[in-house]
């Protein structure tokens, strides 16, 4: 009887301690089921901009780990995102008019509305084309052997960068990083040729990293999409050119894309949605007239395509940028070689032209650039 009495308050221990155990662990439970509640309120704008990109759905990532997961992804991202937002001035300097060429530089206030002359450059630089990287102005161009001229945007003064010159007539020039490709058809040392400028350290980079621009050309127009460098265009043997070329600068490796509807050369490019490159106006394929029509390559299709709308006037020379998702077309020349002051802007939604601000004088193959 004792030992029955015994075993049956072991069974009652054990089965007290079980109830114990399965009551902590439904306590567990309801702790972890318990819902936690975020207030967006207190978090900070980048985490809110984040979710507004769209959560994940059923097997899918979401757009945020998408983004993230491709640094020149995420790169081509704060193009699209920030930079039209920070974007409200634009300096135009050098370029020609008839036959002289321009030291001047001004810059233009979106806010203010306004023109203002600044610095003179340190030389005259015909065929002028400019670029901004570490907020710094970078412009090339001209017809003689000097060192690499450049503005900074802090202290708004014009300096030389303390290394060899190079001599490069009618370049183009890309950002990609911290450096600066020249992407050259025609210098003293060598036709075709692409030079880069490491900005963070101010000194070139050896040549020969990059091979050349595989067809050879003068006049032609460069755009950057991520680390990709579109060559387009251009002439050769006196006759304006429909080839398209890009060169990747991670593997280093050119590519053959679909060629341009239109041959065309002298001609402004731009950059919209991240995504399309906008190719307007220039000289036609027999190098003689200016052009007014407009096409559009989307890189993800690989088609070019011709807008419905055109310029409002044949020109060359021009320089075209991307602010707010409008088209600025600034400056050129109309009739042959009779450089422009004025400035008309794209709505690509509606295909609509409205008139901008005059520049302060009239110019063509100007540096333009906009921070």
């Amino acid at each position: 009887m004792g030992n029955l009495k015994k075993e049956m308050g072991n069974e009652s221990t054990k089965n007290q301690k079980k109830e114990e155990v399965i009551e902590e662990k439904d306590k567990e439970t309801k702790e972890i089921e318990k819902p936690k509640v975020v207030k967006l309120t207190e978090w900070i704008e980048t985490k809110k901009a984040i979710i507004s990109l769209g959560r994940a759905k059923k097997e899918e990532k979401s757009p945020a780990s998408i983004l993230v997961s491709d640094p020149w992804l995420f790169r081509m991202f704060y193009e699209i995102a920030i930079l039209p937002i920070r974007s409200d001035k634009i300096l135009v300097c050098g370029g020609n008019s008839g036959r002289s060429a321009f030291r001047t530089a001004e810059i233009f206030d979106i806010g203010k509305s306004e023109w203002r002359k600044i610095q003179d450059m340190p030389e005259l630089i015909p065929f002028a084309t400019a670029v901004v990287c570490c907020d710094y102005v970078f412009v090339f161009g001209g017809q003689s052997l000097f060192p690499i001229k450049y503005f900074s945007l802090e202290t708004s003064e014009w300096r030389e960068m303390d290394i060899p010159g190079k001599s490069m007539r009618n370049t183009e020039v890309a950002v990609v990083g911290d450096k600066v490709f020249i992407i050259d058809a025609q210098t003293r040392e060598k036709n075709n040729a692409i030079e880069v400028v490491n900005v963070k350290s101010m000194h070139w980079e050896k040549s020969g990293i990059f091979s050349p621009v595989p067809t050879p050309r003068t006049n032609h127009g460069v755009a950057v999409i991520g680390h990709r460098i579109f060559c387009i265009g251009g002439v050769y043997k006196g006759r304006s050119m429909s080839v398209v070329e890009v060169l990747d600068v991670d593997s280093g490796i050119w590519s053959t894309l679909p060629p341009m509807p239109t041959a065309r050369s002298q001609m402004g490019i731009t950059v919209l949605n991240g995504n399309q490159i906008w190719v307007i106006g220039g000289y036609d394929s027999n190098y003689e007239y200016d052009l007014r029509v407009i096409e559009v390559y989307d890189v993800e299709k690989f088609e070019w395509k011709s807008f419905s709308v055109e310029l409002t006037s044949p020109r060359n020379g021009l320089r075209a940028l991307t602010l707010d998702g409008n088209i600025w077309v600034i400056g050129g020349n109309v009739s042959g070689q009779k450089p422009e002051r004025n400035i008309e802007i794209l709505d690509p939604q509606t295909g609509k032209w409205s008139k901008g601000p005059e520049m302060m004088i009239q110019r063509s193959w100007q540096g333009t650039v906009h921070f």
